[in-house]
C-alpha cells in the first residue's frame, strides 16, 4: 500500500479546513460587526428622539479655489 499518496491528500484536507474556518470566522465577525452598528445607529436615533433633537444631515459645500494666478 503507498502511503504518500495518503499523506499528501490528509496535508490537502487539513489545509483546506483550515480556509474554510477562516472563511466562517471573517464571514461570522462581519455579520456580528453589521448587526452592531446597526443595533448602535438605532439606539442614537432613539435617544435624540427621546430629547427632542432632530435628526438632519447637512452637506458643505466644497471651498472653491480661485483660478486666479
Amino acid at each position: 500500500m503507498n502511503k504518500k499518496g495518503f499523506t499528501a491528500m490528509y496535508m490537502v484536507y487539513s489545509l483546506f479546513l483550515i480556509f474554510i474556518l477562516m472563511m466562517i470566522t471573517v464571514l461570522l465577525i462581519n455579520n456580528y460587526k453589521s448587526h452592531f452598528l446597526n443595533m448602535l445607529k438605532n439606539d442614537i436615533k432613539t435617544d435624540l428622539k427621546d430629547q427632542n433633537l432632530e435628526i438632519k444631515i447637512e452637506i458643505e459645500p466644497e471651498i472653491q479655489e480661485n483660478d486666479t494666478i
